[in-house]
């Protein structure tokens, strides 16, 4: 197969465990439907037969693990995709271009798979986990390895080329704990929004009048019920289920797990609370249970994003969510003006006061429930209607159209844009390498953005041209170092074809119209030096080539270089604006002196 290739790989395929698993989904679903020439595959652990057909139906070839007949290793785990890859899964695609894992879990495999058979991959990892917040309420064993875990997620992102953190809450940790990442092995690290699953979206709760109010909490709850605030949820019902007749559905435990539902039940402290656990289930038992449901819970003491609750909104069903995670972030961001159904939970530790508000919370809104679906109806409307995922999904596909590298001695090279946490060093651009006449040597670039042909070679400092580093290129070079286009002397009868470039001198034609890149690559560094970023951002939005998002962004750089390094690869990359534009907005950003080099040149 010759068609390049991503590989996302994952436990399970779309259902409810672990919740990357939706995401996963989602995002191959929309590299199949944008970018068709983008072979899409999806190693898992096991999959049903619904998880086939969705596969199938999302046009996403889904792998399997190969059992050998004699083999008595037949329950699936991570070793599998880790350590036995070769063996289990065989049939990789041929072209891996990306490879998608997520920490504190397939990361391992990700980087395993690259090394041993995918070497020009590039390794694309999913943050969901906040260890630091999370882990104090799995127990005193799980809050003693916090440290362990942390450094974990560390170390595979020195590994990775490209982050995505999930929601504002899990990517303002990690931009604070990957500064202790050397500058040349960090990551470009982004923010990551995820949009519900289709069925949830299609689905529009109806509210109708029972007699009993049906309340749902939905996640995998062994080990984690403190975590998840399942005893608050019980607890807070209790007290309801003495004022009206009300009962609870736990989604996400199994049937035989005596201990799970005998740790939930110790916290119920009324007769008249009927308590109904499901085990784990697909998008499609989710979502029928949330159209059953005349409130939805979200009690956690500690979510770094809730993408459960953010189903339920999708679904047009009341919720009430925890402040304590990255979807109350979300909806104080996207939609504030439904910031009621966000609760305040304190986790000082004062639970008699958790319980009491919840249970407020829970009592106003089953009392209330016929306007509180129609306020549920309007919450998902409108923040559906903001499309704020839209933003993660256009960077995740450009990561996997194109390419990233990391520059030895510098930062990731970043595309400005909206969310992105950005440290550009200037001066770290390669140049084209001399090869001899009679040589035809291939220059490309690692994950890492390192050259790999023969030795290694050490980063260059401004002082000559360079080669701008755009993200999909991949460079074969054949000759010296370029130089800067000049008039070219003809001998006479000889019939060239000229044309004037921007700057006003003449150029041969060669059938192609001078570019933006060419004009910054032949004068970069004369611009890296002088360019005073902020006379000229205001005309780049003034002519809608930047927005104020790429201003944020570019400005944040320390150094007036800084800024103009992030400048021109936002320039270079997007390829928005041409040459004749470029050099007006110098001249009227008070660069006439930077016009007039770039002519005697």
């Amino acid at each position: 197969m010759d068609n390049p290739a991503v590989l996302l790989l994952s436990e399970v395929y779309g259902t409810l465990k672990g919740g990357i698993s939706a995401i996963y989904r989602r995002l191959g679903t929309i590299l199949t439907n944008r970018v068709p020439d983008v072979w899409v595959s999806t190693a898992v652990l096991d999959a049903t037969e619904d998880d086939k057909d969705e596969a199938k139906r999302d046009g996403v070839d889904l792998l399997l693990p190969t059992v050998h007949p004699g083999d008595d290793r037949t329950d699936p785990c991570l070793h599998w995709l880790t350590f036995d890859h070769r063996v289990k899964y065989p049939n990789l695609p041929s072209n891996v271009r990306s490879i998608v894992g997520h920490t504190n879990g397939t990361s391992r495999a990700a980087c395993r798979i690259k090394q041993d058979r995918c070497p020009d991959a590039r390794v694309v990892l999913f943050i969901d986990d906040i260890p630091e917040d999370t882990e104090q309420y799995k127990g005193d064993e799980e809050a003693i390895g916090i440290g362990k875990k942390e450094d974990s997620i560390l170390k595979d992102a020195e590994q990775a080329d490209v982050i995505f953190s999930v929601g504002d809450r899990t990517f303002d940790h990690f931009k604070n704990q990957f500064r202790a990442i050397p500058v040349n092995k960090r990551p470009r690290h982004m923010k990551f929004f995820p949009r519900p699953s289709k069925i949830f979206e299609d689905s529009d709760a109806e509210y109708t009048e029972t007699e009993t109010m049906v309340v749902l909490c939905i996640g995998r709850v062994a080990g984690v019920e403190k975590l998840k605030g399942f005893d608050l949820a019980v607890e807070a019902l209790s007290i309801v289920a003495q004022k009206m007749r009300v009962k609870l559905r736990v989604r996400g435990v199994d049937k035989d797990d005596i201990q799970v539902t005998k740790a939930i039940l110790e916290h119920c402290k009324s007769a008249n609370l009927q308590i109904t656990f499901l085990p784990f289930g697909t998008q499609k038992d989710i979502c029928k249970d949330m159209l059953q449901s005349h409130l939805v819970l979200m009690p956690s003491r500690a979510e770094p994003f809730g993408l459960v609750g953010l189903e339920a909104i999708a679904v047009g069903v009341p919720v009430l969510i925890s402040d304590k995670s990255g979807l109350a972030d979300l909806i104080i961001k996207f939609a504030r003006r439904y910031h009621n159904c966000i609760v305040e939970t304190d986790t000082g530790g004062d639970e008699q006061r958790n319980v009491g508000n919840w249970a407020r919370c829970i009592e106003r809104v089953l009392r209330h429930c016929e306007a509180e679906f129609e306020t549920a109806a309007n919450m998902k409307r409108e923040l559906l209607s903001t499309r704020y995922w839209e933003e993660s999904e256009r960077q995740f596909i450009d990561i996997c159209k194109t390419g990233v590298r990391k520059e030895p001695g510098s930062s990731s090279k970043l595309r400005p844009g909206r969310h992105m946490h950005q440290t550009v060093d200037p001066g770290r651009l390669k140049r084209p390498r001399p090869v001899a006449a009679d040589m035809s040597t291939m220059t490309t670039f690692s994950s890492l953005g390192r050259e790999e042909s023969g030795d290694r070679k050490a980063p260059r400092e401004p002082g000559t041209s360079s080669q701008l580093n755009s993200p999909d290129r991949r460079m074969c070079q054949t000759s010296g170092p370029s130089s800067p286009k000049r008039p070219r002397l003809v001998a006479a009868g000889m019939n060239v074809k000229t044309s004037h470039n921007s700057l006003g001198y003449e150029e041969e034609n060669e059938g192609r119209k001078e570019t933006i890149e060419d004009l910054i690559k032949d004068n970069y560094v004369l611009l890296w030096k002088r360019l005073q970023v902020e006379k000229l951002i205001p005309y780049f939005i003034q002519k809608r080539l930047l927005d104020f998002p790429d201003k944020q962004v570019i400005m944040s750089n320390a150094t007036t270089p800084g800024r103009a390094e992030a400048l021109l690869q936002l320039l270079s990359d997007r390829a928005t604006c041409t040459p004749e534009v470029f050099v007006e907005i110098l001249k009227e950003g008070d660069h006439q002196n930077i016009v007039d080099e770039l002519k005697k040149k």
